[in-house]
């Protein structure tokens, strides 16, 4: 502090007190205190600011510990993207690979404000609003090496501009390391989101990340928006929703028509969606795809998922599931139809033919402007509405693509006819560049449970590896569908998010029989063997779509190798030998050995060759039985369908048809903080009830105080509680000694006379009798 400003603080202070206004003297002192105090904080705050504003990359280094989301560019798809993240409170689960569960920092690079364009001016004035900094630089020159987590973003314009920085962002000669590595080899810090178009762009990522061994040093997901918005939709508005509202669904066979118009990607990635997500009991599908173009959409169907069209024919050889017998025995086809009509005019409703869309039960529209699919979504609406004047019919759905935000919020909006026509926008800018749609926020927690259902590392493996995570996703997206299936499903309300608020399930025998555990389900009850057919039949259904094939035997001697982890597929080549057609007969394989070689060819060439290798003298049939990996594909090993049917019930209801009782759950303070923690039940085979504990489970399950990652292994009987702190986010797994059991009817037991008082003893005990004389 100066001296003279000493000299005069004190002299000041010394006449107040020589005046006799020692009150004010004393609130003068204390005022000249604080100053004292806040002038040096203000001032450097303000410095500070000063300095960031100048030098945005000083307050990268501000926030070490802050999770960051680092854009490739500023534009209308990041600053969208941006938002929603902010606008997202769950953190912890967009930050899933960090410790930090605040308000992450978001970076764009590549941001020049000497462009005096209107929309990049509005572009600036959003990013500022959302507190971002905005840095010239681009994203190959910024060194992240000291934050602690980092999100990069490639999401520029052109899709070549994404591979382009990828592939700069992860050269192994790099001269300077620009991202952080990880301290563990179980941690990773930094994830890699590159957003692409087309198929061959998302090849030549996977193999980048093969070649370059980077699955062990950062994450990378690979984002086709245009997919993950098909995706989405099936869950919006599933395709079962104009089946539902018939009365006898679950009885009668039903057959659902899908028209589809336009042939461009969206209509591609739909189709594609819908014929892997179509698969259901008693239920014919039928898809219609009419454009100017649809000739060039089977073309390049055909040339890249040969086996997809292959699969939509009746008596193709494809579909059988014993080829070598005599008697095939095919399955029906995945699609009762598969059409593509190619017509001038899609718009014209009066050159179509009448009696498509007389029947049609949802159409998807995707023409290529917002302004041609709206139109032809109004004359749609208007005919069917005639139709209904004079017959009657069941609900239309009408899925128009609509890529302005605003104007898919006003149609979104407006009130729905009463006559049972639903109009149901989707791929609009703002929903395919959101939470939702990017990290695909309804499903994650459900794929991620199920995937620790095979073991502890398939959890990490899901987030490392590109082909886990749409395997373990496409089956959560699928679960209602099997509800809807096994007529356990009454109702679906579209306008609500939550799982317990937007189903309504019915009580059936189907529902006991699901809600048991894994132990007590027989799997000889046909609703068992049916959802295991299904289930098996919609993930060939899935490889199929991405463009997989059986791989043959000769194929197969050169992939398979013994003891080595997924040597049984190549995925560069989409060679998959599970591929193969099954009925619900190949769960019951005969109990003594031999038996028929046509047995065999049931089962996939993975299991029939770890047989072989196993015993090569004989085949066994217990062994056989053991070695089918389509056990897997019961309902006990589908852990998104147990979790939907868990929220979706009430706890009364629970607990009557499970037959189990919820043990009471004792409170915990953390060792850490002190604070009262979070509780929450894994049960089984490690279902895990929080998202917010997420990132905490895959990075970190060498620490001593979890059993998290380890709850696979717990025995299936056993009841653990996990307990989360909010505070220092610690994770606790503790064994709870109360085991669950059944509810037993309890006889009451037979009362014993009271005793009366005797005359003679007067001690209220019977008196004895005596033996009569001789």
């Amino acid at each position: 502090m100066d001296e003279d400003y000493t000299v005069f603080i004190s002299a000041g202070k010394q006449t107040l007190t020589d005046q006799g206004y020692t009150m004010l003297a004393a609130v003068y002192g204390g005022l000249i205190s604080l100053l004292n105090v806040l002038a040096p904080i203000l001032g450097g705050a303000l410095l500070l600011t000063v300095l960031t504003k100048l030098f945005p990359e000083l307050l990268i280094l501000c926030y070490p510990r802050r999770h960051k989301y680092v854009f490739s560019d500023l534009n209308e798809q990041a600053v969208t993207l941006a938002e929603d993240i902010c606008r997202n409170q769950n953190y912890a689960v967009l930050n899933a690979l960090s410790e930090n569960a605040h308000q992450p920092l978001i970076v764009f690079t590549d941001a020049y404000g000497d462009d005096g364009s209107e929309l990049h001016n509005e572009l600036l004035d959003r990013a500022q609003n959302l507190r971002a900094l905005c840095i010239k630089k681009d994203l190959r020159h910024l060194s992240l090496r000291l934050s602690r987590s980092v999100t990069y973003l490639l999401i520029d314009e052109e899709p070549q501009h994404n591979l382009h920085a990828f592939s700069e962002l992860t050269d192994p000669e790099a001269d300077k390391q620009l991202w952080p590595l990880p301290e563990t080899a179980e941690e990773s810090l930094t994830r890699i989101i590159v957003f692409v178009q087309k198929e061959h762009e998302s090849d030549l990522v996977k193999n980048l990340i093969q070649d370059r061994g980077l699955s062990s040093l950062l994450t990378v997901r690979i984002i086709r928006d245009y997919m993950n918005a098909a995706v989405n939709l099936m869950y919006d508005a599933p395709l079962y929703l104009p089946l539902l509202e018939r009365a006898d669904h679950s009885d009668v066979p039903q057959q659902l028509r899908i028209v589809i118009f336009g042939s461009g990607r969206i209509a591609e990635e739909t189709l594609r969606t819908v014929y892997w997500c179509s698969q259901m009991l008693n239920t014919e599908v039928c898809v219609d795809v009419i454009s100017e173009n649809a000739g060039e959409l089977e073309t390049s169907l055909r040339t890249g998922c040969p086996e997809m069209l292959e699969s939509c024919k009746a008596g193709s050889d494809i579909l059988a599931a014993y080829p070598e017998s005599a008697d095939k025995r095919p399955n029906p086809p995945y699609l009762a139809r598969l059409r593509f009509t190619d017509h001038a005019d899609v718009q014209n409703l009066a050159s179509l033919d009448p009696e498509l869309l007389r029947q049609a039960d949802y159409c998807i529209i995707a023409l290529g402007s917002d302004q041609a699919n709206l139109e032809l979504t109004n004359s749609l609406r208007i005919a069917a509405a005639k139709r209904r004047l004079t017959a009657q019919s069941g609900g239309l759905v009408i899925v128009p693509a609509v890529f302005d935000s605003q104007l898919a919020d006003a149609v979104r909006r407006q009130t729905p006819d009463s006559d049972g026509i639903r109009i149901l926008p989707f791929a609009s800018l703002r929903s395919r560049f959101s939470v939702k749609n990017v990290f695909m926020q309804n499903f994650m927690e459900d794929a991620i449970a199920t995937a620790g259902l095979y073991g502890p590392d398939e959890q990490r493996k899901m987030l490392e590896d590109e082909y886990t995570y749409w395997a373990n996703l496409a089956r959560s997206v699928h679960a209602s569908y099997k509800l809807y299936c096994t007529g356990i499903l009454e109702s679906v309300d579209l306008t609500q998010d939550a799982p317990e608020k937007r189903y309504r399930l019915r009580s059936c025998p189907a529902l006991k029989a699901l809600r048991q555990t894994p132990e007590k389900q027989q799997y000889t009850k046909p609703i068992l063997r049916q959802l295991a057919w299904l289930e098996h039949r919609r993930w060939n259904a899935f490889l199929r779509a991405q463009g997989f094939s059986c791989a043959d035997d000769a194929m197969h001697e050169r992939i398979f190798r013994l003891g080595e982890k997924d040597r049984h597929k190549n995925i560069r080549l989409k060679l998959h030998p599970c591929l193969v057609e099954c009925t619900d007969e190949i769960h019951e394989l005969p109990t003594q050995s031999p038996f028929d070689r046509s047995v065999l060819d049931g089962l996939d060439l993975v299991s029939v060759k770890r047989c072989e290798l196993d015993s090569p003298d004989k085949r066994d049939a217990a062994l056989m039985r053991k070695r089918d990996y389509k056990n897997w594909d019961y309902p006990s090993h589908d852990d998104s369908l147990n979790q939907l049917i868990s929220r979706c019930m009430p706890d009364a209801k629970k607990a009557a048809d499970s037959g189990q009782e919820k043990p009471a759950v004792p409170k915990q303070e953390c060792p850490r903080c002190g604070r009262t923690m979070e509780t929450g039940y894994v049960q089984g085979r490690g279902r895990i009830f929080w998202s917010q504990i997420q990132k905490d489970i895959f990075t970190k399950p060498d620490r001593a105080d979890y059993a998290i990652a380890e709850a696979g292994r717990f025995p299936s009987r056993s009841a653990h509680t996990a307990y989360f702190c909010r505070g220092c986010h610690a994770v606790l797994v503790m064994e709870q000694k109360q085991e669950m059991h059944r509810k037993r009817a309890v006889r009451p037991e037979p009362q014993k006379p009271k005793r009366r008082p005797s005359p003679e003893r007067g001690d209220g005990a019977p008196q004895r009798r005596k033996k009569p004389s001789a």
